[in-house]
């Protein structure tokens, strides 16, 4: 009995096992915490939503342009239900013979017309021998491209605002994720309970709350641009998946016109790394590999001769 109770003792003395590091935690414990953050924000969304689920926004642009370009066109097959922000193009024949294609202006003057190569002309009413219009969604289409699909499904009547409620839900989690990679990376020093705080006030106490669970294009765009716009920051994160970066940038221009203005983030992160000096402790630089910006910049610049003259002032 008493070896069996000093092992017991022991036993109980021994401290637990430390928990693994993120990296060799499995995969279902790594999304455990990620998804749980999903199905909160998108229960919260769906249930703000309210009798909106119903049906579509009346700004339901994208799906518009996801039909048009399913049937291999950009422009509306008709006109279309109101005239909130499409983009009306004429095109004019005149009793001279020239036919001209653009929009009347509504400033400027009367009857003034800019064409679609630029040019400002005065065309009144009695100049004009016939005249056709057509529509086109005036929004940049990366998000109608991801409509494609459920469009070709539900045609028309595909309810954009349970599309903006299920990708908005995804954006509060991709804020987590950021947050924690700030953690990871020991750029950042909050705990786990702090991230989630700031994770919900993204969620339910910013513009993107009512962006999620509104429908409608500006709104779309807006949610869009929010995920490409997080997805682009963990890529540029120590500048090491700069392909990511810029398609996430370039992605978000054709979503939202402002996102390319981020583009400092990822030329900070390339060099801050690269331009960094290497720690004291650092292992020997592989002579196989090139160089870092750094080293380079240090060897090959004494050897410049025309050299910018606000260096020299320096």
């Amino acid at each position: 009995d008493e070896p069996a109770k000093e092992t017991k003792g022991k036993a109980a003395d021994d401290p637990a096992p430390a928990p693994p590091p993120p990296g060799q935690r499995s995969l279902v414990s790594r999304l455990k915490l990620p998804v749980l953050i999903y199905l909160i924000c998108l229960g919260g969304y769906l249930g703000a939503s309210g009798t909106r689920l119903k049906r579509h926004s009346g700004d339901n642009h994208y799906v518009y342009l996801a039909q048009g370009l399913l049937e291999g066109r950009l422009s509306l097959k008709g006109a279309p239900p109101h005239q909130n922000d499409w983009a009306l193009l004429y095109e004019l024949t005149l009793k001279d013979g020239r036919t001209v294609r653009g929009t009347y202006l509504r400033t400027g003057g009367q009857h003034l017309f800019k064409t679609t190569k630029g040019e400002r002309l005065h065309i009144p009413p009695n100049q004009v021998k016939h005249r056709r219009h057509t529509y086109y969604v005036s929004f940049p289409w990366f998000p109608a491209l991801l409509m494609l699909p459920f469009v070709a499904i539900w045609g028309m009547k595909f309810n954009d605002v349970i599309f903006n409620v299920v990708l908005g839900a995804l954006n509060p989690v991709l804020v987590f994720l950021l947050l924690r990679r700030l953690v990871a990376l020991r750029y950042s020093e909050r705990s786990l309970s702090d991230d989630l705080w700031l994770t919900g006030m993204f969620a339910f106490g910013t513009v993107h709350f009512y962006s999620t669970v509104i429908g409608q294009v500006w709104y779309t765009a807006h949610v869009v641009g929010v995920a490409l716009t997080a997805l682009y920051a963990l890529a540029a994160i120590e500048g090491r998946h700069l392909y990511l970066a810029g398609l996430f940038l370039g992605l978000g221009f054709v979503t939202r016109t402002p996102i390319p203005f981020s583009i400092g983030l990822v030329f900070g992160e390339v060099l801050r790394r690269h331009l960094a000096p290497a720690a004291a402790d650092a292992p020997a630089p592989d002579p196989h590999r090139r160089p870092p910006l750094y080293q380079w910049v240090r060897e090959l610049w004494p050897r410049v001769r025309l050299k910018p003259v606000i260096i020299d002032m320096l």
